[in-house]
């Protein structure tokens, strides 16, 4: 008994066919996997087998059915052999898509069932060993439940006629044979009493035979049919005799009735009886032929001969057939039909017809001229021509066998077409099911014209041809003539060209094309899209419709002199739009000119870059004024500087140079946020510079720091009057959300030139003066006094001691791993300087760094570091670590005299390390630097040493904006301060997301500092950073411990499983709320756990100015999102902070116990916030 082997289907069925679902059960089925069909490289239709086209329409007609109906069919297997398949399906309505079909499929032979009842068994045994007819028994499905021993004959493979049971015919009758047999049964399966049919058998040894097969119909009590009985009786040898005599008395018919045949009746070889026809025929009389040998008739001895071998046929009863070239009684030729047949076997009497076919001969000699000719055509024809007999090529012309690449005939003939092609065309069909359909289509109607594609024999490289197939009769047979033409090229150029015309239709680039007078005769919806005007409104018009007036008529002049004399030009140019706005778009114009040189077109190329030129205009801007109080920023405080000097020189007047700091600023901040916190500054630059004169410079240098330039002061009381008009207006109430704040101010002052003359000393000395009036108790200002300054004299004993540790070697290079966030690789790692002083131990750069600014030491330092720097590299390039190191680097360092000379040296003493692998990082002491000296040096270590430069501590005030448009650094490095409380704080957050920006818009790599955390590092990547370092990945370790920590260093999976996935602009915004969220919470938490003297910052309190109400405010204003899912979260955030603040005061009030038990509301909250995000859409 087999195993039910079964398997489901559902089929859509609307405007076409399409599998929705099928299981794995199909390949043990079908031997196609369920892949095959989903992906529509197998067609479940086409393996329906051809009889069975009705079964097939009853199943996909659009006729519904909720109850199982049963049917059986026929399907051809992956081997190319038929299963007979019982199957069941249902037809449901689906009104969003049509009609939906569930097939169930079974193999007919695993629900066979053997009966086991052993008296039955016994009786139905014998009767199947003993019957001498071909008896059998079929189940419903057409499968054998019992078979007579004489079916063993004609079967195969089977022994025994149990072999047969649980098959089908087509396991063991030929596929043309099954096909006969089961169509008599399908007549039994409609319902017909009786199915009756002469059949062909072929036997085991090859001989063929008839059989007379009847079928009856099997019914059980409900007289529902559940089989069949079927008896088949040999009846060859009567049905061979019936055959010969139909056959013999048709022959006789015909000579009688036909006047144009001869025939005669021959008895050992003589002639006993002739009709007149044959005398005609001849030229002999009746008396001449008679008893006449018929050995007068051939021309030739040797055909006489040859049917005289001929009798033995004869004698078995077989007809004798041959064309025989007969002499005439007057002498001439002609060519017969000759045709014998035994007529009494005792007498040897043979009856012959003899036909005049000397036309026909004629025919054919002339159809052997013309064969002649056509494989001359054949043979030297241009296209490949090649026939094919039987689905395989069987003759093919040398235009052929070149273009698939053949050395001789026989590599290409004796091949289907498929074998000839790759498995699949291009619509996914295969090659083998889609060239057979073809043919077939060619042999059983007209010719087929279609596209192919073939690959060559030597290089199995495909080509695509454009192929025709015509039928034509031989001797016949139907033979198939195919021309085939290589279209490859043509077709790559058609490809070309959609691709070309795709281009012009969804480029963002507008396109105009001109005729040579300049009409317009052609632009793409991109331009319509940046102009206004319509492809109708357009066509036909000037370009100069499009002139916005901003440029004189020598700017076009010039253009078009360019275009003449180089058929090109590109620039920037300001147009106008059909609703009369202005925008400028970067246009390149191009001329097309004939084989004679003139011109025939011209095509322009435009993008709109109006918002570039408007982001320039601010980034200028920027680049010169704070962008929050608008105030000079470092860079313009320097110029001015400057030109302060030189007027103070010209004019014998002091100058005073005062940096003012604000006392009591932190707390607003902490407070109120950081968003009040620019309120107050604002205000603050709006105060003093109504306390200035126009000559006088305020500048904003960073945080709550300003610096004042007062010009042509006679001496410091006056100075000390401006100061103290400036601190009294600062001392005034601030009012901040309806509240009043008090803030103050720490001023220090220096003057020149009674001070030093450096810009950087003279500015430094102030801040000092600041530092001394806060020590002494904030809100003052104070003269700087250099014959007083205690910290001039412990700087000069510190920078005595710092010399004598460099001589001593007690500095050492520590180095912090680099890594990709996205790829978790290490690529580089920042070299930093470490004092191992042998009392204090390990101190670290910021204690001892600064106190070197500015002397011969710093410089001599900076050259160790380099040096020590390369020396490692080489010593880890021989441990195959290849690693980025940057260094960082002053600004004086870099400006220094031999600076480059020193650099190419030292580049030069490690020739295995590649200079692209050193990185220079320079300072932001740099700010008040040159900054065309610094910009050609840093070319310079570029283009011609091959070294790295990046920005360090951007975004601090130092590294303004200015130093990104002027300076070629490759790589700009965020300052950890803002990376460090950007999960708290919006206004760092801000300040990084403005970065970024600039990076990209400038096209430069980042990298983040300060990375401590997974949160961190993901809202970077948020905001496209995918480089840091920090504490989170790695602390700066001595050289000799990197190996070790990269062998067992592990990239942070959430880093990764981040940058594995596509994320949607909202998806990321989502993301980003979740992190600060979760950051606000842990944070107010973990200050609410802990005991009240243990607190740290806590995270904003208010609402509106904390990190999520920021971004609801821009999501409100964005509308990405769906405003009623942005209120709602909104109006969640709004409650859970509300929960917060009364824990808040719940802690102040000391009421510890009360504040923790109420966190759980605070969770419940934070859930609500959580739900309503993910219903952001």
């Amino acid at each position: 008994m087999h195993s039910t082997l079964a398997t489901n289907l559902l089929i859509l069925i609307d405007s076409s066919i399409k599998l929705l679902s099928v299981d794995d059960n199909i390949e043990a089925l079908l031997g196609y996997n369920s892949q095959d069909f989903l992906s529509q490289k197998i067609s479940f239709a086409e393996l329906i087998h051809h009889d069975d086209k009705d079964i097939s329409e009853q199943i996909f007609s659009s006729t519904l059915s909720s109850s199982p109906l049963s049917f059986n069919i026929r399907l051809r297997h992956a081997d190319g052999k038929i299963r007979c398949i019982k199957g069941e399906y249902t037809k449901t309505k689906d009104s969003a898509q049509g009609i939906k079909l569930a097939l169930l499929l079974q193999d007919s032979k695993s629900l066979y069932h053997s009966s086991s009842k052993q008296s039955d068994l016994d009786n139905f045994n014998a009767m199947m060993e003993n019957s001498e007819d071909y008896i059998f028994f079929k189940d419903r499905n057409h499968v054998f439940t019992g078979a007579s021993q004489t079916l063993v004959a004609i079967t195969s493979p089977s022994e025994h006629w149990s072999d047969l049971l649980g098959k089908t015919d087509y396991d063991v009758f030929s596929e043309d044979y099954a096909d006969k047999y089961y169509t008599l049964e399908k007549q039994v399966f409609s319902g017909i009493a009786i199915a009756n049919e002469i059949q062909e058998t072929l036997d085991n040894s090859g001989k063929k035979g008839w059989v007379d097969n009847r079928k009856y119909p099997l019914h059980n009590e409900s007289n529902e049919i559940t089989g069949l009985f079927g008896i088949a009786r040999d009846i060859t040898d009567n049905y061979n005799k019936q055959q010969q005599i139909e056959r013999l008395v048709q022959e006789k018919d015909s000579l009688l009735n036909n006047q144009l045949i001869a025939f005669a009746i021959v008895r050992d070889r003589k002639i006993i009886w002739a009709n007149q026809t044959l005398e005609k025929l001849t030229g002999y009389s009746s008396s001449e032929l008679l008893g006449q040998s018929t050995r007068i008739f051939y021309a030739h001895q040797q055909d006489y001969l040859t049917v005289g071998k001929c009798y033995q046929q004869l004698e078995k009863n077989e007809t004798v057939v041959q064309d025989i070239e007969f002499i005439h009684h007057n002498g001439q030729t002609l060519w017969v039909d000759l045709r014998g047949t035994i007529l009494n076997p005792e007498t040897e009497e043979s009856l012959w017809t003899i036909a005049d076919v000397s036309a026909r001969k004629k025919s054919e000699r002339a159809l052997v001229q013309s064969e002649t000719k056509f494989k001359t055509f054949f043979n030297s024809s241009y296209d490949a021509v090649a026939i094919l007999s039987d689905g395989k090529f069987i003759d093919a012309n040398p235009a052929t066998l070149k273009l698939f690449g053949c050395k001789s005939l026989a590599e290409f003939c004796d091949k289907t077409p498929a074998e000839h092609s790759p498995t699949y065309q291009d619509d996914n069909h295969l090659s083998t099911v889609l060239a057979e359909t073809l043919i077939n289509r060619a042999l059983t109607h007209e010719q087929q014209q279609f596209e192919w594609i073939h690959k060559r024999v030597d290089t199995n490289e495909p080509f695509v041809a454009d192929i025709l197939i015509s039928p034509m009769v031989v001797d016949g047979k139907t033979l198939l003539q195919t021309t085939l033409r290589d279209i490859t090229a043509q077709k790559s150029s058609a490809q070309q060209l959609q691709l070309a015309s795709r281009v012009f239709s969804n480029t963002h680039d507008g396109i105009i094309i001109t005729d040579a007078q300049h009409n317009i005769i052609n632009v793409n919806p991109a331009f319509t899209a940046i102009s206004g005007y319509s492809l109708q409104e357009i066509i036909g018009k000037n370009p100069k419709l499009l002139n916005s007036g901003k440029h004189g008529a020598e700017f076009y002049a010039a253009m078009w002199q360019e275009i003449n004399e180089n058929n090109y030009w590109q620039g920037e140019v300001w147009n106008r739009k059909k609703d009369g706005e202005i925008y400028a778009e970067l246009l390149s114009i191009s001329c097309l000119k004939d084989e004679q040189g003139k011109p025939v077109n011209y095509i322009g190329i435009s993008s709109d870059i109006t918002q570039s030129k408007q982001q320039q205009e601010k980034l200028n801007l920027m680049a010169h004024y704070d962008v929050l109080t608008g105030l000079p920023n470092r860079a313009l405080f320097a110029d001015r500087f400057i030109q302060a000097i030189s007027h103070s020189k010209r004019n014998q007047k002091l100058l005073a140079i005062c940096f003012l700091d604000l006392d009591n600023f932190k707390p607003v901040n902490d407070t109120f946020g950081h968003e009040a916190g620019d309120q107050l500054l604002i205000e603050v630059a709006k105060r003093i510079s109504h306390c200035l004169r126009s000559e006088d410079t305020i500048s904003r240098q960073g945080g709550d720091e300003f610096a004042i330039l007062l010009n042509d002061i006679e001496s410091y009381e006056q100075c000390e009057q401006t100061l103290a008009r400036i601190h009294h207006s600062l001392s005034q109430a601030f009012l901040l959300n309806n509240e009043s704040i008090y803030i103050g101010a720490s001023t220090g002052v220096t003057l020149y030139p009674t001070d030093s003359e450096d810009i950087d000393t003279l500015l430094r000395h102030a801040d000092q003066a600041m530092y001394q009036a806060k020590q002494l108790g904030r809100n003052r200002y104070l003269l700087f006094n250099s014959s007083q300054d205690k910290e001039l004299i412990n700087k000069h004993h510190q920078l005595h001691e710092i010399e004598e540790a460099f001589i001593n070697n007690e500095f050492a290079l520590y180095y912090q791993p680099k890594v990709n966030m996205l790829t978790g690789e290490v690529y580089g790692a920042e070299a930093l300087i470490r004092w191992l002083h042998p009392e204090k131990g390990l101190i670290p750069p910021l204690d001892f760094l600064p106190l070197i600014d500015g002397s011969d030491l710093e410089i001599q330092v900076g050259d160790w570091v380099i040096n020590q720097a390369l020396a490692q590299m080489e010593y880890w390039c021989r441990q195959n670590i290849q690693l980025e190191v940057s260094v960082n680097i002053s600004s004086r360092h870099l400006q220094s005299k031999n600076f480059i000379q020193d650099l190419d040296k030292a580049l030069s003493k490690y020739p295995r390390i590649n200079s692209q692998y050193l990185q220079l990082e320079i300072l932001e002491s740099s700010a008040l630097g040159d900054l065309d000296t610094i910009s050609q040096l840093i070319k310079i270590c570029q283009n011609e040493l091959g070294v790295n430069v990046a920005l360090d501590d951007f975004g601090t005030g130092y590294s303004s904006l200015t130093h990104l448009r002027s300076l070629s650094a490759n790589v700009i490095k965020i300052d950890q301060s803002f990376v460090r409380d950007m999960l708290d704080d919006p206004g760092d957050y801000a300040i990084i997301h403005g970065i970024t920006g600039l990076a990209s818009a400038f096209n430069n790599k980042m990298i983040a500092e300060g990375v401590e955390t997974t949160e961190h590092g993901l809202m970077l990547l948020l905001l496209g950073c995918h480089y840091a370092q920090g504490y989170g990945i790695a602390k700066p370790m001595p050289a000799e411990s990197l190996p070790s920590w990269l062998d067992n260093y592990q990239a942070n999976t959430a880093w990764l499983n981040f940058a594995n996935k596509t994320h949607s602009i909202k998806e990321n915004k989502k993301k980003l709320f979740r992190l600060i969220s979760e950051q606000w919470k842990n944070k107010f938490i973990k200050n609410i756990l802990a005991a009240p003297e243990d607190t740290k910052d806590w995270p904003i309190i208010l609402h509106s100015h904390c990190h999520c109400g920021h971004w609801i405010k821009r999501e409100l204003q964005d509308q990405l999102f769906e405003l009623e899912t942005v209120m709602a979260l909104e109006t969640a955030h709004e409650a859970h902070h509300e929960t917060a603040l009364q824990i808040y005061e719940l802690y102040q009030n000391n009421e510890l116990t009360a504040a923790r038990s109420a966190l759980i509301k605070l969770q419940l909250d934070s859930d609500t916030m959580s739900n309503r995000l993910g219903m952001c859409e």
